[in-house]
């Protein structure tokens, strides 16, 4: 490959399997099987609707085959080209391909599917720049898979023209997809063996160090490690180690198998059990959701706030405005039903937890009318960046209704911030205090304003939280102002000394009368200052002010009682602090939910994997022991990570017993395989 074509390397922007993701009574399938009854707050349930027929399939016309084995081979599931292959016409062939890629489109709905375009200026760069060694095209070549299914890296060091090395290439990636399996940073090293064919993914076990030299100067691995240290791009690290971080050892310069686990990781990378999960949850819900052709519905106008408790943790507060009676349907007994679906996922499109079902609420008045109510709900959560989207789907009338927030939850440290703020037209006393109701703090209740509009005359209340660590005496200052209107503004101070800060935290309540404003848009800007007037930080919510006040009645969608049974609460922000990348968040509430309910087999899976991410072997073998490997058969690669770490601790039979169970189970995964190749190259 050219140094131009290197140079040039860029990269563009971006049946029926039904499967349940609820936090309540249901139990899985899986569980059922194993004689475990608890109360899991996940729960898996897949069903697949097309079966393979017992008579032998014609082959796939030819451009069904391109698709299936050449344009969707790196990121199709086992269970979707099961699936695919099983179809016996051309018409359900296009429709599961159209299905395919809008389970995938980050934005369901939309004409434009910015992971389809992705995807395919991907494949055609792949093609147009990997290859040319071998002649071979370049989507088949490890470069171009890597390419393909992670996208252009971070950065690539090419190493070629060393009397001493056989070309090679390092691609660091800061998982910019944000897989959970694979690591936060990691490399990806290619090299030529021999100096001649195509480049190929090298594996620091399987291949070793040695396999990247030639020359009778190198007798070890140290040899080659001390020689690419002064080379740079981190080559000598990526020779003994692909993940980023990961400690060398420098006594007897030996690979672990973790990286070549990350390999196979890769390039398995479509059957992975975190990828798995969320098209099956996607499925799911389109199934439930989109069982008819769902016409445009009005755009939902989420207000969301994130407030800190006093024991630090973290909770999203939502409210959504119902508006029209179209968005349900009254029942027999004069209720008013309502289909809800919410989903949390990260900035990059990672599901991360999920509900959905049918409510009712009083919405009719004793004369019948429809009378308009905001819905709100509790999340909680641990400090990152996500994506709130909320769905209510009417289907007798076909009619599907959207919204969504982007929500950013600072963590605690050494920067000050302000969290909020949530702007109100009433509040009251609550009748009975609860840390889980919506809206509700210190057992008085806040009421959102819907679609921040707020009734002229009407005060303004104002919820926000201050977070200080080094709480000082300040000024907080509010201003009120017209985005048209220079005059029509309000400015107030208050004082707020050190002492008010209870363990950095001060949540701080504000009301402003805007009787004198005339109606129109506004800004409201709230700013923390010091002692020399110099702003420390600051937040800003838009609000419209109407000459009618909307006075919506709030309901709650969260379900406190379901929020309250044990061990909820922790895995919910387990499942947070896994898709964050926050291994020592996911330990620390996964294994309080595992104390609460040790019958969430889920919030076992997971605690293995952060156990085994943070190379914790010790750990994943003491857990392993201390429950059941039913417990851990529906991913292959939580398996092998048992296996590795039982092997790590000594126990060579039993790790060699769950890896032939999970080989029994998955016989064609490629970690596994890896794994029971790194067994036997060993003496024990």
């Amino acid at each position: 490959m050219s140094s131009s074509e290197r140079k040039a390397r860029h990269a563009s922007p971006l049946q029926k399997i039904t499967h349940f993701v609820r936090i309540g009574h249901a139990r899985s399938g899986f569980e059922k099987r194993n004689g475990r009854f608890g109360t899991p707050v996940l729960v898996l349930l897949v069903v697949l609707s097309i079966t393979a027929a017992g008579a032998p399939k014609p082959k796939l016309p030819e451009r069904y085959a391109k698709w299936l084995n050449q344009e969707a081979v790196y990121i199709i599931t086992d269970e979707e080209r099961k699936a695919f292959l099983a179809l016996p016409s051309d018409e359900q062939r296009d429709k599961f391909i159209q299905d395919f890629w809008d389970i995938r489109n980050p934005n369901p709905g939309s004409d434009r599917n910015a992971y389809k375009e992705e995807h395919y200026s991907r494949l055609e760069y792949a093609n147009s720049h990997f290859g040319s060694q071998s002649n071979t095209p370049g989507w088949m070549t490890d470069m171009g898979r890597t390419w393909i299914l992670l996208g252009k890296p971070t950065s690539e060091h090419p190493f070629t023209g060393y009397s001493q090395i056989y070309p090679l290439e390092l691609w660091f990636y800061d998982n910019p997809a944000r897989f959970p399996s694979l690591p936060s940073f990691f490399y990806v090293m290619f090299y030529m063996p021999g100096d001649i064919g195509e480049y190929k993914f090298y594996r620091p076990f399987l291949d070793g160090p040695m396999k990247l030299v030639r020359g009778s100067r190198f007798n070890s691995n140290a040899d080659v490690y001390r020689f690419l240290q002064p080379l740079g791009g981190d080559v000598a690290h990526a020779s003994l180690s692909l993940i980023a971080g990961d400690p060398i050892d420098t006594r007897t310069f030996q690979p672990e198998l973790a990286s070549d686990m990350l390999v196979s990781k890769i390039q398995n990378l479509a059957n992975d059990h975190f990828n798995i999960q969320q098209l099956r949850t996607r499925r799911a819900m389109r199934e439930l959701v989109t069982s008819r052709v769902l016409s445009a519905g009005t755009d939902l106008n989420l207000s969301a706030v994130v407030l800190t408790d006093p024991l630090h943790e973290k909770w999203l507060d939502y409210s959504v405005p119902i508006e029209d009676e179209q968005m349900g349907v009254r029942t027999d007994d004069g209720q008013f039903a309502l289909d809800f679906r919410y989903s949390v996922l990260t900035e990059n499109g990672t599901l991360v937890m999920e509900d959905q079902g049918q409510r009712k609420y009083p919405a009719y008045e004793s004369s019948s009318a429809f009378v308009p109510f905001a819905v709100a709900g509790r999340i909680p959560l641990v400090p990152g960046k996500y994506r709130l989207e909320v769905q209510v789907v009417n289907h007798k009338t076909s009619w599907s209704y959207r919204g969504h927030a982007s929500v950013s939850i600072p963590a605690e440290g050494q920067t000050s911030w302000i969290s909020g703020p949530l702007l109100a037209d009433s509040v009251s006393r609550a009748p009975q205090s609860s840390a889980l109701t919506p809206f509700q703090y210190y057992g008085i209740q806040f009421h959102p304003l819907a679609r921040r509009q707020l009734g002229t005359k009407a005060p303004l209340r104002v919820l926000y939280q201050l977070y200080e660590p080094q709480p000082s005496d300040y000024d907080v200052e509010y201003v009120l102002a017209n985005l048209v209107v220079r005059e029509a503004r309000i400015v107030s101070t208050d004082h707020v000394a050190s002492s008010e800060f209870k363990d950095h935290l001060l949540l701080k309540s504000k009301t402003l009368d805007t009787s004198a404003l005339p109606y129109g848009e506004y800004m409201l800007a709230i700013q923390l200052k010091a002692g020399t007037g110099s702003v420390i930080t600051s937040t800003n919510e838009r609000l419209r002010i109407l000459e009618k006040p909307l006075n919506m009645r709030l309901f709650f969608e969260t379900d406190p009682a379901k929020l309250a049974k044990p061990g909820v609460i922790d895995y919910m922000r387990g499942l947070a602090a896994v898709a964050q990348h926050n291994d020592a968040g996911a330990e620390k509430y996964l294994k309080r939910s595992l104390e609460l309910n040790p019958a969430n087999s889920f919030a076992t899976l997971y605690l293995a994997q952060a156990y085994y991410r943070q190379h914790r072997y010790k750990a994943v073998s003491d857990l392993y022991r201390s429950s059941s490997l039913k417990d851990f058969q529906v991913s292959p690669e939580v398996m092998a990570q048992i296996a590795v770490s039982l092997w790590d601790s000594g126990d060579f039979t039993q790790a060699k017993t769950v890896l032939k169970t999970a080989r029994s189970l998955f016989p064609e995964d490629a970690l596994l395989a890896a794994t029971a190749r790194f067994f036997s190259t060993q003496k024990n």
